[in-house]
């Protein structure tokens, strides 16, 4: 009795693995393949960009002919605010 307990018990814990591996193969295959949708959203972005720059008239771009882009980055201070 003991031997057949342990042969369904090593059957359910196979049949469990088997499951969450598969699970996590689907979940890993689901992640892939939004990573690679938004790779490729972002290199779709990037080629308009490029078009979109491309298409301005060097009068526009600026005095050096390229785009001026601007980082405004927030200081954050431990003065009280007025």
């Amino acid at each position: 009795m003991a031997m057949d307990f342990a042969i369904v018990n090593h059957y359910q814990v196979s049949s469990t693995l088997s499951s969450l591996t598969t699970r996590t193969h689907r979940l890993l295959c689901t992640l892939g393949l939004l990573l690679r949708l938004c790779l490729q959203e972002v290199a779709n972005l990037n080629d308009k960009l490029e078009q979109h720059r491309d298409d301005k008239s060097p009068q526009k771009r600026g005095a050096t002919g390229f785009w001026k882009i601007k980082l405004v980055v927030a200081r954050r201070t431990n003065e009280p605010d007025d």
